[in-house]
Formats: structure tokens, C-alpha cells, sequence
């Protein structure tokens, strides 16, 4: 009996005979060789009846289609879903007449039934497909092990009833080459990216995970974005290659009506065929365009999605702010930023054009190398920006000064008037728009010499502190505010972390005037935002007590144009309040991608993808070198381990205690917990894009956070050697 393999079938390995000529493509009614009388219905592939998916099921369906729309296929027939052939054998009428029309070469039979291939299940590898049948025993024994396959399919998943499995039949392909093209960039869904995996082995070798292959991004017009895995020379597709296969897979998506997962063969004389094609399961994001946004320079100030009121209140401002300070760092034209949103929101989480503020270099056309008027505006603003970048410290230290003055003015929010408490809120907005300007013009305009002691840093150590002392939360906020840098902004609550951990040494870096302004604004920063969570919470409950809202919690879904006219009773609580506020609370969405663009749907998609077991290109942040067990949930950290995140978040501050190196996707050298590391010496690495996907859990990895290089490594028993410890 021929062998059996369960899971995604392999595929063919070459390229069969045509069919003979005068057997035509009607459907076969045939007998079992036993004498018993068995209804049985047997199809070509270019019988229009082929194409119906009950009848034959999803994959033969699709192959029918495409064969008979002039695709490059296989020949085969179908035993129809339904049959009853427990006893067929080698003598049945049924094999003699597929043997008649496919010929006497090396055949397949491969399951095909109507719950496989949908756009919302592939099924993949779950029926039973049996490879290289050189005798018509073989062949028998094999159809009936197919169609049984759909009773084992309903044993493991507990389905009711067993699905109906159809019989594919069809000679083998003699591939030289073969392998998977999906339809779209799987991790991103970007549908202006093709995915394709070729291996020398065949198409079977790629689809049972036999081989790794050789991994191809493709763009739309067959140019090889980048290619993966060269240890199979064979596999590498010339450029010739690349664009029939790029044209075979759109010429799949418009027959289908959408990007399909296909698996292809290259046989020995050059011809590319087509053995089966699906839709893709992966959500299609289109293809991207305009600015790239990222996550990372604004996750530590906002590391939690934010409500509708929230936006309005702290958002922004800091859209304002930065585009002003853009604008005068001559950073971009005031009509380009008027232009771009500069800070954008998904799903509630905040992002930043990362092209505006220099984190990522926007891919410009030849001819603006030689842009002549644009480098005469840089000229004509260098002397304006170094007048600025002289005068920038004390204009920041003002800043803070009147901020903190202004913050002890406040008083008691109960005893203000609903109109004050109004303006409170406005006078935060401008506050915040000034703190977010000053401390963007520091970085952009003014070069950090040192780090010295963050707030982070300080809030670490007064939070440690006050819980050995077992004072409340609330007395701890009142009594050093500082902790607040430990957690993001929210108008329902303020949090503080539940375990900081024992605070690491103190820096012994020199104190950078920089840096020490940078931290102040920040700090300030998150005192006002904490400011307007309080005025905002004294708000909600006055305007709960005079019937305008059910709940305090309501608030977080009113827009700030809303909750204005409810305080002062020019507007009426909007009908939808309820069921936009428990919408609000009960979201969890997940954050997009590192770094991003958007599409024309304006989905997030995915601007940069590595390809695993790519290296990671990263910036290392200090620290020293370290090796350790990958960790991806900050929870599991334990002594040793190195933390893998996607951003630099502000409660990942008492995980530095207990982690041998850190590794971030986003951030810089100069965020709170990258200084945090440095203080510690933890070794650190930002701007690691790919890293959570390019590192499983449990492997382990050296991080340098000098370099920023990344190795995995053979676990090693016992500590780092001394002599790589901090190096």
C-alpha cells in the first residue's frame, strides 16, 4: 500500500501526460470491480459541472475553474464527494478508466472537500493525500484512504457529521523547482507585496516543512524587495521567474476575486503550473502610502489606548506643540505640516509622523537630491536655528518655571466654580502645548552629552520607598509626584505599579543640563495631564449629581466640545452616551504595528517586515553585553532573562531590576527607561524592528548595547564571564 501522509498535502512533482484526446471531459458513471453496481461520479478538470464545490470541493473546484479560464494547470479527474468505495481494488472499472485517461505514469490522489480552501478556513494538511501511485493497487488503496480521511478529520475536532471528501486525481509533476506564493504579505497584509517560498525540492519539501527554502518579497512588478535562505542556489528566482509568477498570482487573484495562497511547480522543461490556489487567510491591508507613523517616541507618554476625551484633552496638544517646534527647528515648511497630521490616533493608540521628526528617512526621488530651493530654505534657516538652539535652555527652564507656578495657583478643585474648573482645563491645553514644544525643540536641537538621573529614576526610588513604609497610593502621589512618571495618563484612575522591586545603583553619569531640562518638561508634562484627569473626574461627578450623566464613567466618551455644554447647560447629553461609553471601557485593541502607514481604507499596515532568521538591525542605548532566556511578557521576566517588548513603557521600569538586557522595537537612547537601563547597567537596544516576531520565547539571546547587535546563541549554564559584563 502506498504510503500515506496526513497534513498539508505535497505536491506534485511533475508534469504528467496530457489526456488522450478522444476520451472528452463527461462525467464517468462506474461499477466496482467486485460486480456490485456502485454509483460513482467522475469528472475532468475542464467539465464546467468540476466547478461546483459540492460536487467536488474547494481545491478541485478552484483548479477547475482555473484550468478551464486558461490557467496553467494539471490535468486530473475527480471522483465526485459521496462516493461509497470501501471496495474498490485494483480491478474496478473506475481505475481503468482513470488510468486511461491521466496514462500509466506516477499519479496523486488528493483529497479535495467543500469545507477546504474557504476564505475563512483553509483546512490545510487536515485530509488524507497519498503521493508517487506507480501501480493501479496503489491506486485504489488510496482513494479510499482519501475519502475515509474525512472520518478522521471528524473524530479529532469533534464536527458531527464527517465532511464529504472528493478525490483529486492527477499525474505527478517532475518539478526542477516548487514552492508557495502567497497573494500578500502574510505578516502585514500589505497586497502591494508577494511572499514566496522555493525550494529545489519540490513543493512538497516547502508545504511539509521539510525545508526552510528560499524565502522572495516581491513587489507587484516581480522586483525582489529582498530574498532569504541562498544555501539552495537552485531555488533563487532570475527576475524572468519572478514576474510570471507575480502575473500567475494575479491572474489567480482576478479569477477568485481576491489574493490567493497558490503552490506552483517549475517542471523540467521551464513550464510553470499551478497546483492549487486559495484564498489567503490573512486580513488584506492594501497597499500603504504616505508618511511613516510609529508608536515608540510617544509610548512612554502614552502607553495605554485613549478614550474619545482623552484625545481631545492630551492629544492635541501635543499636536500643536510639535508642530510648532518643527517648524521652528526648520524641520518642515509651516504649509507641509499644515499639510500632514503630524500625531495621529489608531484605535486609540498614539502615534507620531516619524519621517517629520528624523526617526525615519522618507524615501525621496532622485531629482530632490538636487532640490536647489530646498536647500536654500535650510540655509536661510541656519542662522535662525542657532540663535534658538543658544537661547533654548532658558527658554525651557521659563517653561517650567511658570508651569510649576501656575500648577501651585490651582488649589482645591472643589472649591472652584464649574466655570473655572472650564477654565483649568483650557489652561492645561496650553501648558501642555508649550511642555510638548520645549522638549521636542530639546531633542531635536540640542545633543545630549550625559544622562545623569531620569524621573523614571526617581519615581523608582521614592515608590520603593514609600511602599517599605506601607504609606496608601493616594499619600504617595501627594507626598512626591514624581512617581507619576511611572504611569501613563487616565481620567478613570491613577495607578501606580504594583512591584517596583528594589531600586538599582545611583548613575554615576555625569549630569547633562540637556538632559536634566529634558526629564523637568516631561515631568511637567505628566503633572498637567494629571491635573486635567482630576478637574475632569471633579467634573463628571458635579454633572452626575444634577441627573446630565448616569455615571461618572460616561465622561471618557464625550468629546470635549460635548462636555463643555453639559457643564455650562448649553448642550443635552447625547442619546448614544451609554453605549458609547461602555464601548469606550471595554475596548482592548491591539497596538498597530512598529512602524506603519496607512491605506487607502486607512488600515495600519506594516512598513517593515523582516523575514525570520533575518538579522535585526538595531541601535544599541549602553549597558554593556549580556546573555539571556527571551522573554515577550514582562510578567514571566525572571532574574536573567531577556525582556523583548515593543515599546519602552513606563511600567517596565522594576522589570530592569531583575532583567539580564532589554530589547525594544521602538524608542531611542534617550528614553526614560533606556536611561533607566544605562543607570543600572542593563544593556539595552532600541529601534529593533521585528524583534518580538524574530525571537521566540525561550530562546536566548546576547544583546550588546553598544553596538546594538543581536545573537542568538546556544544556552550557556551559569553567569556571563565578568569580563563581558558591562563592557
Amino acid at each position: 500500500m502506498a504510503a500515506l501522509e496526513v497534513g498539508r498535502e505535497e505536491q506534485n512533482r511533475g508534469a504528467g501526460p496530457a489526456l488522450p484526446p478522444d476520451q472528452g471531459s463527461a462525467a464517468h458513471r462506474s461499477g466496482s470491480g467486485t460486480g456490485r453496481d456502485v454509483d460513482v461520479e467522475l469528472l475532468d478538470l475542464d467539465d464546467p459541472a468540476a466547478c461546483d464545490v459540492t460536487r467536488t470541493g474547494g481545491k478541485a473546484a478552484a483548479l477547475a475553474r482555473a484550468t478551464q479560464a486558461g490557467l496553467p494547470t494539471v490535468p486530473g479527474v475527480v471522483v465526485a464527494a459521496g462516493a461509497e468505495l470501501h471496495d474498490l481494488d485494483a480491478a474496478s472499472p473506475l481505475i481503468a478508466t482513470i488510468r486511461r485517461r491521466l496514462g500509466a505514469g506516477p499519479l496523486v490522489a488528493r483529497s479535495s472537500s467543500p469545507v477546504e480552501d474557504t476564505e475563512s478556513s483553509s483546512m490545510a494538511g487536515r485530509f488524507t493525500s497519498v503521493l508517487d501511485l506507480r501501480d493501479d493497487t496503489a491506486l485504489a488503496e488510496a482513494i479510499i484512504a482519501v475519502v475515509a480521511s474525512g472520518e478522521a478529520v471528524s473524530d479529532g475536532d469533534e464536527m458531527g457529521a464527517a465532511p464529504p471528501v472528493a478525490v483529486l486525481v492527477q499525474p505527478m509533476v517532475d518539478a526542477a523547482v516548487g514552492g508557495v506564493c502567497f497573494g500578500v504579505e502574510p505578516v502585514s497584509g500589505r497586497s502591494d507585496r508577494r511572499s514566496v517560498v522555493v525550494s529545489s525540492a519540490g513543493p512538497d519539501a516547502v508545504v511539509s516543512g521539510a525545508t526552510a527554502g528560499v524565502h522572495h518579497l516581491l513587489g507587484t512588478d516581480g522586483s525582489l524587495v529582498w530574498r532569504r535562505g541562498d544555501d539552495d542556489p537552485g531555488a533563487r528566482l532570475d527576475r524572468r521567474r519572478r514576474r510570471e509568477l507575480v502575473g500567475l498570482s494575479d491572474r489567480c487573484a482576478d479569477l477568485f476575486g481576491g489574493p490567493q495562497d497558490i503552490e506552483f511547480a517549475i517542471d523540467r522543461g521551464g513550464r510553470l503550473v499551478l497546483l492549487q490556489s486559495r484564498p489567503v487567510t490573512t486580513t488584506v491591508r492594501g497597499a500603504p502610502e504616505g508618511p511613516v507613523y510609529g508608536t515608540g517616541p510617544v509610548a512612554e507618554t502614552f502607553p495605554d489606548p485613549l478614550t474619545t476625551l482623552e484625545r481631545d484633552l492630551w492629544v492635541e496638544p501635543l499636536r500643536e506643540g510639535l508642530r510648532e517646534a518643527l517648524a521652528l527647528a526648520a524641520l518642515a515648511s509651516r504649509s507641509t505640516l499644515a499639510q500632514r497630521p503630524v500625531v495621529v490616533c489608531v484605535d486609540g493608540h498614539v502615534a507620531v509622523d516619524l519621517e517629520l521628526i528624523g526617526a525615519h528617512e522618507p524615501e525621496r526621488p532622485r531629482w530632490r537630491r538636487f532640490d536647489v530651493a530646498r536647500w536654500s530654505r535650510k540655509a536661510r534657516a541656519t542662522w535662525r536655528v542657532g540663535r534658538l538652539r543658544a537661547a533654548l535652555g532658558v527658554l525651557s527652564r521659563d517653561v517650567v518655571v511658570e508651569v510649576d507656578h501656575a500648577l501651585a495657583e490651582v488649589g482645591p478643585l472643589g472649591a472652584l466654580r464649574d466655570p473655572q474648573l472650564l477654565g483649568v482645563l483650557q489652561r492645561c491645553h496650553v501648558a501642555l502645548r508649550a511642555l510638548h514644544g520645549h522638549e521636542a525643540l530639546m531633542g531635536l536641537l540640542v545633543p545630549a552629552k550625559g544622562t545623569g538621573l531620569t524621573g523614571v529614576s526617581v519615581a523608582v526610588r521614592a515608590l520603593s520607598s514609600a511602599r517599605a513604609q506601607h504609606v496608601p497610593d493616594p499619600e504617595i502621589i501627594q507626598r512626591s509626584p514624581v512617581v507619576l512618571a511611572l504611569t501613563g495618563p487616565r481620567l478613570d484612575r491613577t495607578e501606580l505599579p504594583a512591584d517596583v522591586g528594589a531600586p538599582g545603583p545611583l548613575s554615576s553619569a555625569p549630569t547633562d543640563e540637556a538632559a536634566v531640562l529634558r526629564e523637568a518638561l516631561r515631568l511637567r508634562a505628566r503633572w498637567v495631564q494629571e491635573l486635567t484627569a482630576r478637574t475632569v473626574r471633579e467634573l463628571a461627578a458635579r454633572l452626575v449629581e444634577r441627573g446630565a450623566l448616569d455615571d461618572r464613567g460616561e465622561v471618557v466618551a464625550l468629546n470635549l466640545r460635548e462636555l463643555v455644554a453639559l457643564v455650562d447647560s448649553t448642550g443635552d447629553r447625547p442619546p448614544d452616551l451609554a453605549a458609547r461609553a461602555q464601548e469606550e471601557l471595554a475596548r482592548r485593541a491591539p497596538r498597530p504595528p512598529a512602524r506603519f502607514r496607512f491605506d487607502a481604507a486607512d488600515r495600519p499596515v506594516a512598513h517593515d517586515v523582516p523575514a525570520v532568521g533575518a538579522d535585526v538591525s538595531a541601535t544599541g542605548a549602553g549597558g554593556g553585553v549580556a546573555r539571556g532566556r527571551v522573554r515577550l511578557d514582562p510578567a514571566r521576566v525572571e532574574a536573567g532573562d531577556v525582556l523583548v517588548v515593543r515599546d519602552l513603557r513606563p511600567e517596565l521600569a522594576p522589570v530592569l531590576t531583575r532583567s539580564a538586557a532589554i530589547v525594544a522595537e521602538t524608542g531611542s537612547p534617550l528614553a526614560h527607561l533606556a536611561i533607566l537601563a544605562r543607570e543600572a547597567s542593563v544593556p539595552i537596544v532600541v529601534g529593533a524592528v521585528g524583534a518580538t516576531t524574530r525571537f521566540r520565547e525561550g530562546a536566548h539571546l546576547e544583546v550588546d548595547g553598544g553596538t546594538g547587535a543581536l545573537r542568538e546563541i546556544e544556552p550557556v549554564d551559569g553567569p556571563v564571564p565578568e569580563s563581558e559584563v558591562g563592557r
